[in-house]
C-alpha cells in the first residue's frame, strides 16, 4: 500500500538520521524556548486568553512572538527539506540560515492557503444553508469537506518542499504531477490523523508526570511536526523526483 510505505518512510527518515535531526532542530528549539520565556516575563504569551483586556503593547508583543516563532519554525522546515532532498547536511550545530527559501517558502504558503480558503469557503457556506434545513447531516458533510480538503492540500503541498530547494512548481504542475494520487493520499490522510491522534493521547499522559512530562511533551511535539514536514517530502520526492520509498 503507498499510503502506508510513504508514511513509514516519512517516519524512518527522521529516525535514521537523528544526529542530522538533533544538529537542524537544537539550535531554533532552544531559541523558540528562551523567547517564550522571555515574553512570558514580560507578561506576553500565546495562550489566547484574555486578548480582549491586552494592551497596545501586549498585541504587538503577541504579534512579535508570533513572528519569532513562525521564523524559527521556518528555519527548521528549510534546512530539514533541503537535508533530505538536497543532502544539505548540517555545518555544526546552526543550520544554515536560508533566508530566500524562507520567505520563498512563505509565498508559497499563502499561496496554497489562499486557495484552499478559496475551495473550502464555498462549500461551507452551502454546509451552512443546507444545515438550516437538514441538521443532522451537517457533522457528516463537514468531516468530508475537510478530508477532501486534506486530500487537495497534500496534492498541492508538493510546491513547498520544491520553494524550500529553489525549484518552484506552479499549482498546475503540483497538481498534474501528482495526478491518479487521491485515494493513495486519502488513506494516507486517514493514517496520519490516526497516528496524531494516538500521539496526542500519549502525551496528554505523559504530561501527568511532572517535570519528565513537559519535557517529553515538548520532544513529542517536534517530532510530530517533523513527521509532517517528512511527509511533504516524501510526496515531493516520490511524485516529482519519482525516488523510491
Amino acid at each position: 500500500m503507498a499510503a502506508w510505505r510513504i508514511f513509514i518512510h516519512s517516519v524512518q527518515m527522521i529516525f535514521n538520521n537523528l544526529p542530522q535531526v538533533v544538529r537542524i532542530v537544537l539550535v531554533p528549539m532552544g531559541i523558540g524556548i528562551a523567547t517564550l520565556v522571555l515574553f512570558a516575563v514580560l507578561g506576553v504569551s500565546m495562550d489566547g486568553t484574555d486578548t480582549e483586556g491586552a494592551t497596545g503593547g501586549q498585541i504587538a508583543g503577541m504579534i512579535l512572538l508570533a513572528l519569532v516563532l513562525i521564523g524559527l519554525a521556518l528555519w527548521v522546515i528549510v534546512a530539514w527539506h533541503r537535508f533530505i532532498l538536497l543532502a544539505e547536511y548540517p555545518q555544526g550545530w546552526v543550520p544554515m540560515l536560508r533566508t530566500d527559501r524562507m520567505l520563498s517558502y512563505i509565498g508559497h504558503s499563502l499561496w496554497l492557503g489562499l486557495v484552499m480558503m478559496g475551495l473550502m469557503l464555498p462549500l461551507f457556506l452551502v454546509v451552512g444553508v443546507v444545515g438550516g434545513v437538514v441538521p443532522l447531516i451537517v457533522t457528516i458533510v463537514s468531516v468530508v469537506v475537510i478530508v477532501a480538503a486534506n486530500v487537495v492540500f497534500f496534492r498541492l503541498s508538493t510546491m513547498l518542499p520544491a520553494a524550500a530547494i529553489g525549484k518552484p512548481l506552479a499549482l498546475k504542475e503540483a497538481w498534474t504531477a501528482t495526478e491518479g494520487s487521491s485515494a493513495t493520499i486519502l488513506i494516507l490522510v486517514l493514517i496520519l490523523g490516526v497516528a496524531q491522534f494516538a500521539l496526542q493521547l500519549l502525551l496528554g499522559l505523559l504530561l501527568l508526570t511532572p517535570v519528565i512530562g513537559a519535557v517529553l511533551m515538548v520532544l513529542g511535539t517536534v517530532v510530530s511536526g517533523l513527521v509532517n514536514i517528512s511527509i511533504l517530502t516524501t510526496l515531493y520526492g516520490y511524485y516529482i523526483e519519482k525516488r523510491a520509498l
